[in-house]
């Protein structure tokens, strides 16, 4: 039994080495990707924050003002208009358009 125990322990000695060493490159490998990922995505955070940030453009809205008096005309009822009392259709216009829609 010893001897076929030897054998075993040889062997499992002899894959051991190529096990660890394998092992060991694995693991050195996981943390360079792991530290890659980390560093990319840090990267694309500050440019995007550094993008809010500075990027800022310009407002260009300009106000609007009424220039008259709003009115509202209500156009002639609709067949709907017994079945919905509360509803109405209007048409709504300042000054001289008013006017011309009168």
């Amino acid at each position: 039994m010893s001897g076929e125990q030897n054998v075993e322990d040889s062997a499992v000695a002899e894959e051991t080495p190529q096990t660890l060493s394998e092992a060991l490159k694995e693991a050195q490998e996981k943390p360079k990707s792991v530290l890659w990922l980390i560093f990319l995505l840090s990267a694309f955070f500050c440019l995007g924050a550094y993008d809010f940030a500075v990027n800022v453009e310009e407002n260009l809205c300009d106000m609007t003002y009424m220039f008259e008096l709003p009115s509202y005309l209500q156009l002639r009822p609709l067949a709907s208009s017994r079945k919905f009392p509360q509803y109405g259709l209007y048409v709504y216009g300042e000054g001289e358009l008013v006017k011309v829609t009168r």
